[in-house]
């Protein structure tokens, strides 16, 4: 997670034990990402998603979202 300005930056790239573009992550792990983003304090948080197979990034997108609202 980068720190830019008063917001936070990540990139959520595949896993090294998954295929490319196809790690889906689970709820267990966004969680854990969102308590580090709220730990922050950042008053905005850019999240990119770059597994798309199969729609996973969008799926992934909407999951953090609903744990930082």
């Amino acid at each position: 997670m980068a720190l830019e300005g008063r917001g936070v930056s990540r990139r959520f790239a595949d896993r090294p034990t998954s295929r490319w573009y196809r790690h889906d992550y689970a709820d267990a792990e966004q969680e854990a990402w969102a308590q580090k983003i709220r730990a922050s304090r950042a008053k905005e948080a850019w999240a990119y998603f770059n597994n798309d197979f199969q729609g996973r990034a969008f799926r992934n997108a909407q999951t953090l979202r609903r744990l930082l609202s």
